[in-house]
C-alpha cells in the first residue's frame, strides 16, 4: 500500500471530526492487517508513533522519518509542530 492512502486517510478522518486517538487506532489496525504490505513501513510505524505522542499531523512525522531514512541529519519544516520534534527545526 502506498504511503499516501494513509496519509489521506489521517487527513479524512480529522476532516470528520476523528480525534487523535481514533486516527491512530484506525491506521495501526491497517497497518497491521496481514494483508496489508506498506511501502516505507519502518518509517510508517516510526511516523505512527511520533503521532500518537506528538503535536503534529501523521504526514508531518511520516515527512521526518522518510527524510531521516535518507540521511538528513534534520527537517526545516515550516509547520510549528513539527518543529517542536528534536529531530526538526521551524524553517522561517
Amino acid at each position: 500500500m502506498p504511503i499516501t492512502v494513509l496519509i489521506e486517510l489521517a487527513w479524512v478522518l480529522k476532516s470528520v471530526g476523528w480525534n487523535r486517538q481514533q486516527i491512530h487506532l484506525a491506521l495501526c489496525t491497517l497497518a497491521r492487517q496481514p494483508t496489508v504490505h506498506l511501502d516505507r513501513a519502518v518509517e510508517v510505524q516510526a511516523a505512527l508513533d511520533d503521532f500518537k505522542a506528538g503535536l503534529a499531523d501523521f504526514a508531518d512525522y511520516l515527512a521526518l522519518h522518510q527524510a531521516r531514512s535518507l540521511g538528513a541529519r534534520k527537517l526545516l519544516p515550516f509547520e510549528r509542530k513539527l518543529a517542536k520534534s528534536a529531530a526538526a527545526e521551524r524553517l522561517q
